[in-house]
Order: C-alpha cells, then structure tokens, then sequence
C-alpha cells in the first residue's frame, strides 16, 4: 500500500552542552525557544520546527517536568467547531533529561499542519534541585507556506451569495485526469481539506473542493445540509464536470466528511454517473444524531434545521437516499461519539436493501475532520478501484 504524504507526527532529540556561564546572585529562570521564529509549513502542509530548552542559571540544574503545546487557528473564515487544537507532547515529556547549569536540550518536531495558518505556543514545566518551580513559554506563528498559495480561494455565486471553492488541477501526466468532489462536515472548510485534496491531486485526480455555506469564506449560516448546502455543492460539481482538467469518462468520484457525507449520499442518489461514492463519518439520522449529542445537540439542531420533523427528514440521508446507483463505501469510527456508529451500520443496512453496493470500514481516524493516514489510503484504493485506472505514484 503507498505511503500516505500525510504520516504521522515525527519526533527527535538532541542534548547540547553549552559552556557554563559566569555565576550570577540572582536566579534565572529557563528559557524556551521555536525555531525559526517564523516557520512556514513545507508543500505538502507540514509542520517542521526545533524548539530549545536552555538552562540559563550557570549555577544549578534544571529539571524539567513536562511540556505542553496547542495551536490556534489564524486562517480567515468561519468554522462551526473550536478554533484550538492540544499538541499532544507526551513523548517530548517522556523523554526530557535534566539540563546541566548553562546547558540546553534542543528537539525536533515534524506532525501534520493542525491548520493552515496557526499560532503555536509550547508551555515547559520545570523545577531545580532546591525546589525553585519554573513556567516557560514559546510562541511563534505558522503560515501556510508555498501550497497556500498555489492553491488559492474563489468563488462562484447563488442567488447573490458567494460560495468558496478551490480546484487542483491534477499532478502527474497524461491530462485531463479523473475528478473528484470533495465536501468537508463539521469543523471544516475547503481551505482545512487542502492537505488531502493535495494529496489526491498529486496522484492524478483533478479535485474540486467547497466550503459549504456559513464556513470558510462563503457567505449564508450552516443549514445542517439544507437546500443551501445541497445547491452549493450541486453547482461546484457540475463546474468540475466542465472544467478542461477533468475528463469524465475517466470517472467521476465524490467523497463527503461528517455532515458532507450526509449531503453527498443524498447528492449520489441524484447522479448514477459517479463511479465511486466514500461517506466518512457521516450524519445520516438527524433524529439518532441529536439524541446522542444530548441537549445541546439537538438545540443546535434545531437552531439550523428547524423543529419541523419533514426539515428533518428531508436532511437524513437514511430517510431521503435509501439507494444511490454508485457503490458505496462507508468509513466510520466506532468511538465517534458525534456521530454513532450505529446509524451508519443501520443506513449501510438501508442501503443494501435498497439495491446499493455499500460496504462499512472502520479504519483508523475515520472520525477526524479530514481523511488522514490509513482513512485516506483506504478511500483512495476504493476509489481506484471503482475507477478502474492505476494511478502511477509518487
């Protein structure tokens, strides 16, 4: 199986000793560093950057105790979803060693790109043999690097409001190249899918990616995949289907996360022509949905959707898309507590009994806001497959 762009965090260590420095009365407290102090995130959105612990009391050692990091979210745009990230850290904290007076320890960190743009801040903990306790911390802005800007934002309008998109234009030769739509769910934009569009790009699939009304840059509120949603996505569909950079007999594919994947089952059910259809952790049961998300789900349910139960019907997937003409493959987490495991099996079932060729997986992430790691390589290989064409690879 290829070897997804999108790897797991990597991490190195490094101790340096430095020359002890000339005695000082008053203590000095440590001292943490990101470096560079301005990281750009590499082509394909990764995040690589050192970080230094320094000693700065020439007198005494240094203990550190943990270290603690989380990112925020610069990018421009809306989002229905939290705007911090927690960097887990837990493996720098396992293995940080005591500084010697005037030394340093230096670390090496390479992860996926939590967002486009992003304020990283680390946070040391540390302590010294007479029990002097010590906070330091790091800060330094992440941008988005050269992808960023190759793969820039339009838009397009309906009914007077603009819609985000961005295309990539597929990767290796002979164009034009097989599509792909690609609609984001709950927390996402068009903009936060780009590492994997990217990847699928590179492959050879030309990608058409939306930000959904009320996220991104699109105008509007969420409508919990209503008719708003539904019309964005039908109209970037049909300018991917004209685009010179896809050819549709090579085939047509379409791939929805969480809420995305509730309106691109119902959105296949309308196009027999799509060879290939992937739902990954999606909202098929409004009803099943909002009962597991408690009280506070289902207000907000209600806040998009409204109370009538036919607006509700209308937006459920195991209600409305009872048989889409396209095999199917559905990828859902069984600790995806937003959305249950247990409605995908029942609309799996739906499906099946309905005439469709659908198949449940539960790879490992299907329940993050993007296709990552084996959720991605899984879907691809579905796509492939359906398709009928080998994409060479990297």
């Amino acid at each position: 199986m290829r070897k997804s762009a999108l790897a797991p965090a990597l991490v190195t260590g490094l101790l340096l000793l430095l020359p002890v420095a000339a005695a000082s009365a008053e203590p000095k407290p440590p001292k943490l560093e990101i470096r560079p102090a301005k990281p750009a995130a590499t082509p394909d959105f990764q995040w690589m950057f050192s970080f230094v612990l320094t000693n700065q009391d020439s007198t005494i050692g240094l203990y550190p105790d943990s270290l603690t990091g989380f990112a925020e979210d610069l990018a421009p745009g809306k989002v229905d979803g939290p705007r911090i990230a927690r960097i887990p850290l837990g493996h720098f904290t396992r293995i940080l060693r005591p500084i010697g007076a005037g030394g340093n320890q230096q670390f090496n960190f390479s992860s996926n790109g939590y967002f486009e743009h992003a304020r990283v801040t680390l946070r040391l903990y540390a302590h010294t043999a007479d029990k002097r306790k010590y906070e330091a911390t790091a800060s330094a802005e992440i941008t988005g690097g050269p992808s960023a800007e190759q793969y820039a934002s339009q838009t397009f309008e309906i009914n007077g409001r603009k819609v985000e998109y961005v295309f990539l234009r597929g990767g290796p030769p002979p164009a034009p190249w097989p599509g792909l739509l690609l609609v984001h769910g709950e927390n996402g934009t068009a903009r936060r899918l780009l590492p994997f569009a990217r990847e699928f790009a590179l492959v050879g699939y030309s990608v058409m990616v939306v930000s959904l009304p009320g996220y991104g840059t699109s105008d509007g509120e969420p409508d919990l995949m209503g008719p708003a949603s539904a019309a964005a996505i039908e109209r970037a569909y049909q300018m991917l289907r004209s685009n010179p950079d896809v050819d549709t007999s090579k085939g047509l594919s379409a791939w929805g996360v969480s809420l995305g994947a509730g309106l691109v089952a119902r959105f296949a059910a309308k196009h027999p022509e799509l060879k290939a259809v992937v739902l990954q952790g999606g909202i098929y049961d409004l009803w099943a949905v909002a009962r597991a998300r408690g009280a506070e789900g289902t207000k907000a349910f209600v806040s998009a959707a409204g109370k009538d139960s036919a607006a509700w019907r209308d937006r459920s997937a195991a209600k409305m898309a009872t048989r889409i003409p396209s095999p199917v493959l559905l990828l859902h987490s069984p600790r995806d507590a937003a959305a249950p495991i247990a409605q995908a099996k029942s609309y799996a079932d739906v499906l099946s009994q309905g005439g469709s060729v659908a198949t449940l997986e539960s790879p490992d992430g299907a329940d993050r806001y993007r296709p990552m790691g084996e959720t991605g390589e899984v879907g691809i290989a579905f796509i492939e497959r359906k398709i009928g064409i080998h994409v060479p690879k990297r």
